[in-house]
């Protein structure tokens, strides 16, 4: 087998590399400006998304604002949330674990198995931040109507407690 600094050596290869790189400036040009445009409708509608978020968040403020009681509805509703971002994220932490090597291989699964055992964990993590996301978005409307709501317990870590 020839070496490659032999490779090197031949006119073969720097014609070869001389004609894709050519190849590849000319794809690039017009690669770009397909980019830019994904680049930009990309940023205009998270922009919009953004937009339309505030939108609502500031709708339901001045719902609640308006009707106290379904301040009650509200609190409900994030603490309902917060708690199936929990179940959510123990699942897809179990799901995780079982597909993990050493767990399969005592409980003798397939590789297909630990395939469906990670996506499916890496699923259920995902339903888990976005319930969890849904839930914050929520508290930010109950700390505008009522600033004195009470702070969560996980608050006092991440503030430091002093201990």
């Amino acid at each position: 087998m020839p070496a490659l600094s032999d490779y090197l050596h031949s006119p073969a290869w720097w014609i070869t590399a001389g004609v894709l790189g050519l190849l590849l400036n000319i794809l690039g040009a017009f690669a770009v400006r397909g980019i830019d445009r994904w680049g930009g409708q990309f940023i205009t509608r998270w922009s919009a998304r953004t937009a339309a978020k505030k939108r609502r968040t500031a709708q339901l403020i001045a719902g609640v604002r308006a009707d106290p009681t379904r301040l009650i509805w509200v609190g409900f509703q994030a603490q309902s949330l917060k708690t199936s971002s929990l179940y959510f994220f123990a699942f897809g932490a179990v799901l995780l674990l079982g597909s993990s090597y050493a767990v399969s291989a005592m409980l003798t699964l397939d590789e297909v198995t630990r395939w469906i055992l990670t996506i499916a964990g890496g699923l259920a993590l995902w339903v888990g931040m976005l319930l969890g996301s849904r839930g914050a978005d929520l508290e930010i409307v109950i700390r505008a109507v009522e600033p004195e709501w009470p702070e969560p317990a996980s608050a006092e870590i991440t503030k430091g407690s002093g201990r």
